[in-house]
Order: structure tokens, then C-alpha cells, then sequence
């Protein structure tokens, strides 16, 4: 019903960490045509995590040398690597919701779930006056102005709905509202 937005922007632990750790450091998201490319590497991402977790998950006898080191890999490239470095290493350098945006794998998979979603931001294009607060505060680099000047639903896939837009928006010009249908032209 709420696509990924509902699941990521209040219940991720991980989305969590990116608020708090790093919201000081959210003007420094990467935005433009370049980065909306990088957004992609997700899918990438997404199919080592479903190689690693296949091999993980093989019947393999436990206790036996392939095991082991099928285990110590996706012990140190998932849990290590993927979640800790990446996860929560790059907050400081590139803006929090960095992981969401470029590299989390479960961020990939439920980018085709919010397409049929029909909870969106909305905008009141008249009472807009094109500050471009809300575009400055967006973690996934997402120009919301753009979307609030026209007046139209934010179809972004990758808005995680963390409502530091909404918040942020000197004339309440954006606020968080269900479609009568689902828009999958996002």
C-alpha cells in the first residue's frame, strides 16, 4: 500500500541510522542527471546479494571447508563490507540515505512495489514559491521542487518517503496523500 516509502522511511533500521547519523550531512547527496545513472547500481548490487545468499543457503554439510568458506565470504562481504562500510561508512562523505539510493539490494527489489503504489507526496502548486528547500534536504537527491511547481504527484521510485521534504517546506506546500489509482509511468 505505502510502496517502499512506508518500510524505509519508518521502520528501516538502516534508514533510521541515515536520519540520524546522517541528516548533518544531507546537503552533501549527490543530485543531477549523473546520479540518477549511479541509481542503478542497485541492481547490481541486488543480484551479488541473491548470488552470495544462494550459495549461503545451499545444502552444503555444515562443518565441511566449503561451507566455512562460503560462510567467513558472505560473512565479511555482506555484513562487513555491504552493511557496515558501505552502509553507514559513507554518511559522512556523500549524505545519509546514500546505501538506500545507490546500494541497498532491498531498495532494488521493492523499487517495482512502489510503482504500484498509490501513496504519494502531493503538492499545492499555487502556494509554491520555488525555494528549492525541499530539493536541498532530499537524501535521494530527488528534485522535489521540480515536481511541486508542476503540481504533481512526486512518482520518484526513489523516494523513501522520509518526509524531510514535507517537514522542511517554509509554506506547507507538500504533504503525504493516497492516488484514487497507481501511476506506474514512474
Amino acid at each position: 500500500r505505502f510502496g517502499k516509502g512506508g518500510y524505509w522511511g519508518w521502520i528501516c533500521s538502516c534508514g533510521g541510522m541515515a536520519e540520524s547519523l546522517g541528516d548533518e550531512y544531507r546537503s552533501l547527496a549527490p543530485h543531477g542527471p549523473t546520479a540518477k545513472k549511479w541509481e542503478n547500481l542497485g541492481q547490481f548490487v541486488l543480484l551479488v546479494a541473491m548470488i552470495l545468499s544462494v550459495f549461503k543457503l545451499m545444502p552444503i554439510t555444515h562443518g565441511s571447508d566449503m561451507y566455512l568458506i562460503i560462510d567467513r565470504a558472505y560473512s565479511v562481504i555482506v555484513d562487513v563490507f555491504f552493511a557496515g562500510v558501505l552502509g553507514l561508512g559513507v554518511y559522512f562523505f556523500m549524505g545519509g540515505r546514500i546505501w538506500c539510493r545507490f546500494g541497498c539490494p532491498l531498495a532494488a527489489l521493492m523499487h517495482i512495489q512502489t510503482r504500484f503504489s498509490r501513496y504519494r507526496i502531493v503538492a499545492d502548486k499555487k502556494a509554491c514559491i520555488s525555494c528549492n528547500i525541499c530539493t536541498k534536504v532530499c537524501h535521494m537527491g530527488i528534485d522535489v521542487m521540480n515536481f511541486a511547481n508542476k503540481g504533481i504527484p512526486m512518482n520518484d521510485a526513489e523516494c523513501v518517503r522520509c518526509s524531510s521534504c514535507v517537514e522542511s517546506c517554509p509554506m506547507d506546500v507538500l504533504a503525504f496523500d493516497e492516488l484514487e489509482t497507481s501511476d506506474i509511468e514512474n
